[in-house]
């Protein structure tokens, strides 16, 4: 090499033409004499990974290559000084530079690097890994064979690149061997640096990556030489082996780097090994036939039992990422609402086997693969919202749900995927036409009556939440109140317009199914003993939600309260009152006349369509109802001590939250049940902090002020009944302290003695909630 810098021009051609031999030439000089300067051998290692010869000879010359240093790694490691004396960390990476340029010198690398494992030379190990090549062997696993490419050209139809055939290994039985070989280095890298793999293997991304390629590919095509027991099972191996790397990964890494792992992908990885293949998928989805099912309810569902272990483990690492919202947050993605919809239609596909096939949580052992899978889907589904739902899964395929969901709440074991099916069938409930599908069958609302019942054998208030969204929903439909937001309203209309699997929902609102499921609804879930409950539990143990939409249900209530002669006629013995429902209906439709007027008005709509000058009708204008509201009894809610005095306790809390809408209920509802419920008054003169009504005063917030106002107007004015209670020396004192404390504060509110006062009274109309309550107050 030194020749090549004389003067003497056939000695330089001398050089240039050894250069030549090895697919080099003088323009490389400097770089190939500083490296041959060091070491012989990396230097014809660095000149047959940078050779430019032919394909064949090229290779040829590495495997040559390769073959010297092995035979001497052989050599060394039956020596007195092993093997630690010869592989050093920049021999190694001269080889890695060398080999990863074709399949065959991988494989052969693969295993050198595996007999180290096999010879337990730790030492040569620790090189591995300190020289930086574990983000190479990670993307050794991202490799495909010719077999693969075929196998992905099949199901897709797609022709794989020339880049991607030129890398592809020719057999897949070496590829195999290979990707087994290097996950298992992996695992002993790990084994000995644990904190700094898994720190690496996040922070470079090259795991995720890495097992995306591996794994998808073995979840979703056929395997290649599936025929061969050896081959199948080295692959199966492989798949567990680097799932179980996934999962310590997962768990070993602090919470940051886990959300990290999230944003990379970990849940969408964990999806692809547990759900079927996109193809099944579909099936899958396209059975959710929303008039009839089209799919058996024996259907087979054997694909629980492919990759039985690796499926586990993913269940398990992506239960352990639930703790960090971002992995709920995750499904919500578009690109990721495929799992999410998936995971639904194989809920809808298990639908039989899930009742059929249950253990019991005090033997775990009992709970089979499918319903440990089946209450993951639930437990990831079940906070998706009715927007997101409506959007992705679609509102006929809703309705189809719902059934499954109702049926899993009211008699599955399964006190976990009992919990998440009240979330989902309360979620769907807040569509009007979804509930009214449900309720508007007698025998469902029977089930959700059921189900309420269970709920209440256990003081769970994660449930107690649910419940009250529930009936909420059912208050609020059989009421008129606006349930969900205009534009989740305005999609549902299109929606029941466009969609032809909506047809069965539309049609069920045209007929009476709003009237026929308010009245089930009423006889089976808003019922006295239901809501009591409720409200009780509310309190105790309750949380701020809880307590604030239970306030909200008292308001109802009293607004919508049954006054009059029709009051004091359900009071009398026999009356309404001694019946378990709180809705009281006053107009009962003729079923038989809304179906006539239904099928009328529909044939009038085919008509006008078919003669070109018709336009289809709102279907909320199409809905059969009843014409008057149904009013609400309340004389168990005016009877019950145990109610008033949770209520008390619920409002002086709600005053005390730092939450708007909670103070704002809470304020209300306080101002009303005071003069509604004497019982209420013992027990609210010390619950309610005058302070915290005072603070109100001071808040920017309108409404917040209206409230404090009420209450205020409410406690200055009122005259105690002349009772025994209310004579009681410390009940007088609690009273006329806790209305001195709000009127005195109400006055010094501002920069002087109702400085406040007077602003309010001069504030232009437009910036005052009930201006004209307001300024009477």
């Amino acid at each position: 090499l030194g020749l090549a810098r004389w003067s003497q021009s056939s000695r330089r051609e001398m050089v240039l033409k050894w250069l030549e031999a090895f697919g080099s030439s003088l323009y490389e000089i400097d770089e190939v004499n500083e490296v041959f300067s060091a070491s012989t051998l990396r230097g014809l290692l660095h000149l047959a990974a940078r050779s430019t010869l032919e394909g064949q000879a090229a290779q040829d010359l590495r495997r040559v290559m390769f073959a010297l240093v092995q035979k001497r790694v052989v050599t060394w490691r039956g020596s007195l000084f092993g093997t630690k004396e010869f592989l050093s960390e920049i021999l190694m990476t001269s080889l890695v530079t060398m080999c990863e340029r074709q399949p065959d010198l991988v494989a052969a690398l693969s295993a050198l690097f595996h007999t180290l494992v096999t010879h337990d030379e730790r030492e040569v190990l620790e090189r591995v890994w300190s020289g930086g090549h574990f983000v190479w062997l990670c993307q050794r696993l991202a490799a495909k064979s010719r077999a693969q490419l075929q196998a992905v050209r099949i199901v897709t139809g797609q022709e794989p690149s020339k880049a991607a055939l030129i890398k592809a290994w020719e057999r897949h039985a070496d590829l195999t061997a290979a990707q087994g070989m290097v996950l298992r280095l992996l695992w002993r890298l790990y084994d000995m640096f644990p904190n700094e793999l898994s720190a690496k293997a996040v922070k470079s991304e090259c795991l995720m990556k890495a097992w995306s390629d591996y794994l998808t590919y073995y979840a979703h095509y056929a395997w290649p030489l599936r025929e061969s027991r050896e081959v199948e099972q080295g692959t199966d191996a492989a798949i567990v082996l680097a799932m179980q790397m996934l999962a310590r990964v997962a768990s070993d890494v602090n919470a940051e780097q886990q959300s990290q792992l999230i944003q990379q992908g970990a849940m969408g990885l964990c999806m692809t090994v547990l759900l079927p293949n996109p193809q099944d998928r579909a099936k899958m989805r396209s059975a959710m036939c929303p008039e009839a099912d089209a799919e058996p309810e024996d259907t087979d569902t054997s694909e629980v039992l492919v990759l039985p272990e690796a499926k586990m483990i993913a269940g398990a690492v992506a239960s352990w990422l639930l703790q960090h919202p971002e992995a709920y947050r995750w499904f919500t993605a578009r690109p990721s609402a495929q799992y999410a919809v998936g995971m639904l239609s194989q809920l809808h596909h298990w639908r039989t086997a899930i009742m059929a096939q249950q253990g019991s949580l005090s033997v775990v052992a009992t709970v089979g693969p499918l319903e440990r899978f089946a209450t993951l889907y639930a437990t990831l589904v079940s906070p998706l919202s009715v927007e997101w739902c409506l959007e992705h899964v679609g509102l006929g395929y809703m309705a189809v749900l719902m059934p499954i969901f109702l049926e899993i709440w009211e008699k599955h074991a399964n006190v976990v995927m009992k919990h998440h099916a009240v979330r989902l069938f309360g979620n769907y409930c807040q569509v009007h036409c979804l509930y009214a599908s449900v309720f508007s069958n007698e025998h469902m609302a029977q089930a959700a009556g059921a189900g309420v019942n269970r709920i209440f054998s256990s003081w769970d208030v994660r449930e107690l939440r649910h419940l009250m969204r529930l009936v909420i929903a059912g208050l609020g439909h059989a009421l008129m109140l606006p349930v969900v937001p205009n534009h989740v309203s305005d999609t549902v209309v299109r929606t029941l317009k466009a969609r032809p699997e909506c047809a069965g929902l539309l049609a069920n609102l045209q007929e009476g199914g709003a009237v026929r499921a308010d009245a089930a609804a009423a006889r089976h879930v808003v019922v006295d003993k239901f809501l009591t409950e409720i409200l009780t539990r509310a309190e105790s143990p309750g949380d701020a939600y809880s307590r604030t939409w239970a306030l909200w249900i008292v308001l109802t209530l009293f607004h919508f309260e049954e006054k009059g002669a029709a009051a004091a006629a359900n009071a009398a013995p026999g009356g309404a009152e001694d019946l378990p429902s709180v809705l009281v209906f006053y107009e009962v439709s003729d079923e038989k006349q809304l179906r006539r007027r239904a099928n009328l008005k529909r044939e009038e709509q085919a008509t006008l369509k078919a003669a070109g000058g018709g336009q289809a009708a709102d279907p909320v204008s199409l809905t059969a109802t009843t014409g008057k509201l149904p009013r609400c009894r309340i004389g168990w809610l005016r009877d019950s001590r145990m109610i008033a005095t949770s209520l008390a306790q619920m409002a002086g809390k709600s005053l005390a939250l730092q939450w708007d809408t909670c103070q704002q209920l809470g304020g209300a509802a306080a101002a009303r049940c005071f003069f509604e419920l004497p019982q209420f008054q013992q027990i609210a003169v010390e619950a309610i902090d005058g302070k915290n009504v005072v603070r109100m005063f001071n808040q920017p917030s309108k409404v917040l002020n209206l409230a404090a106002l009420e209450l205020t107007a409410v406690l200055s004015s009122f005259r105690l009944a002349l009772k025994a209670q209310n004579v009681a020396a410390e009940f007088l004192k609690r009273f006329y302290d806790l209305a001195a404390t709000v009127l005195e504060g109400f006055a010094s509110c501002g920069m002087g003695p109702y400085d406040l006062a007077a602003r309010w009274l001069h504030e232009s109309a437009d910036k005052l909630p009930c201006e004209v309550d307001f300024r009477c107050l």
